[in-house]
């Protein structure tokens, strides 16, 4: 009788589930968007990228932060004091590196602009990734953080 009883309980699912209908694809509920590939810029030089924000953050007003490449060399502006120095990327893997210690002018930066400057000159210069998102501003994260740059018109 136990044996039977066992027997029943697992065939009723089973023939539940083989007599269940189809259900229609539309009917179905939609799947998570596939993850969007990340894309590297296959070169960085001959923009100019204004920052739209660092760790979040955007740039304090009046002020204006940029980066510019060339081949081998970034330089630009904090939105207080400007910046240079070397920098090494490789297109395929989006890899950046950029020299241990960035050259910088010392002006006094009034109005939040320092606290900003500091935030944004660490994120630089610990930037290990470059990448584009989907409306095609560059991306620079590392241990620093991650800085939004957009193309400066």
């Amino acid at each position: 009788m136990t044996t039977k009883l066992v027997s029943v309980l697992i065939l009723i699912p089973v023939l539940a589930l083989g007599c269940s209908t189809p259900v229609a694809p539309s009917a179905r509920a939609p799947s998570a968007p596939a993850p969007s590939a990340i894309t590297h810029p296959s070169v960085l030089e001959g923009k100019t990228w204004s920052v739209v924000s660092v760790a979040g953050r955007p740039p304090v007003a009046d002020s204006r932060p940029t980066v510019m490449f060339n081949a081998t060399e970034v330089r630009g502006s904090t939105g207080c004091n400007g910046y240079g120095g070397s920098y090494r990327y490789d297109a395929a893997t989006g890899r950046i590196e950029f020299a241990e210690n960035l050259l910088m002018t010392e002006m006094a930066c009034p109005g939040g602009r320092d606290v900003f400057e500091s935030a944004f000159v660490a994120a630089l210069s610990k930037a290990t990734d470059a990448s584009l998102d989907a409306n095609g501003r560059l991306v620079l994260s590392g241990a620093g953080g991650q800085i939004l740059l957009a193309a400066a018109p």
